[in-house]
């Protein structure tokens, strides 16, 4: 059961969890809350279906649960102080989607 999408792999409690890389066009986002600051993927997950969470800090999964997380691809990311600037320009072909899933 996906439950979020995030901008990285956020994992805020303890637990077993699996975490895999998955093709962009087997995703629906449609319905699914997203807790991304970053203003261009921001806008391209929200485009996939995703909305905005009413809250800002994404509580975890509780085993069982899913996050389908969209970093900017590693390559592709210029940081700052180890952070993605909120200014740089992003595509759909510069994110990659992965499941994380709690295991237990």
């Amino acid at each position: 059961m996906i439950i979020a999408v995030l901008s990285t792999s956020v994992m805020p409690k303890d637990g077993l969890y699996s975490i895999r890389t998955v093709d962009r066009e087997r995703l629906s986002l449609e319905g699914i809350p997203h807790y991304i600051g970053h203003p261009c993927t921001k806008r391209i997950v929200e485009k996939l279906g995703a909305y905005p969470s009413k809250s800002r800090t994404f509580r975890g999964l509780k085993p069982g649960e899913e996050a389908i997380c969209v970093p900017i691809k590693h390559t592709k990311n210029k940081r700052e102080h180890h952070f993605t600037r909120a200014n740089q320009k992003v595509t759909l072909d510069d994110l990659c989607f992965r499941i994380l899933k709690r295991i237990r």
